[in-house]
């Protein structure tokens, strides 16, 4: 949607005053721990753009958890890619020239540009998963939100916690079709899975190294149930 499509369908311009109102409304507080999916051209016009609600939700979550996607799947293995797949002939070349994933500078894909602009605040960390890191605006102190386990079997991951410490999930503009913790739903079911293990490169710190990730992988059609 361009600029003009979001002016001509908006009636008044959306303001942080007012997102701050909505989300108290909501029961969010001072100690809310929230995994937060946006899509924002849901919203009109809002002054000041993703940055509102990044600074809607910081006035208001002074000493709890914001949680934000800052995925990159191109560090996946292209073998499986989907959307868009590439052709095999290409898989040895991306797989020997692609850089390490580096939490510091590579940007966050196919998320939008709230988990984009969050990645810059001050205070926000982002964990060291080349394809699922997430970025945490951590208030409480607890250093454990930071972990994540590059085995996903193991649960240890902000999303993780997050279940455990029974936070919640906001949506704004979108719903669980683009819901990190889905996966959580799915791990949980009694439904048989397999084990998918990629390899992959990380650098950290100007320290390069091999790693190999682990994930479960589920039927179809629990996803299919789940997204419903």
């Amino acid at each position: 949607m361009s600029q003009k499509d979001v002016v001509e369908a908006t009636k008044t311009p959306l303001t942080k005053e007012v997102i701050k109102t909505k989300l108290i409304e909501l029961g969010i507080n001072r100690h809310s721990l929230l995994e937060v999916h946006t899509k924002l051209s849901s919203f009109g016009y809002i002054v000041n753009k993703e940055y509102d609600i990044i600074d809607a939700l910081m006035d208001i979550i002074t000493e709890g958890v914001i949680i934000v996607p800052a995925h990159t799947s191109e560090f996946g293995n292209p073998e499986t890619w989907s959307n868009p797949a590439v052709p095999p002939s290409w898989v040895p070349i991306i797989n020997s020239h692609r850089k390490p994933f580096d939490r510091t500078c590579i940007q966050p894909e196919r998320v939008g540009r709230l988990p984009q602009a969050f990645l810059h605040y001050e205070g926000v960390r982002r964990t060291n998963h080349p394809t699922m890191s997430l970025s945490v605006l951590d208030k409480t102190g607890d250093v454990a939100w930071l972990e994540h386990d590059l085995d996903d079997r193991k649960g240890i991951n902000p999303l993780g916690k997050l279940a455990k410490e029974d936070g919640d999930i906001l949506f704004m503009g979108t719903d669980f079709t683009s819901c990190t913790s889905i996966h959580l739903t799915e791990r949980f079911s009694k439904k048989a899975f397999s084990e998918v293990f990629e390899t992959s490169r990380i650098d950290d710190a100007g320290h390069t190294e091999n790693v190999t990730c682990t994930f479960v992988d589920y039927p179809e059609d629990i996803r299919i149930t789940l997204k419903r």
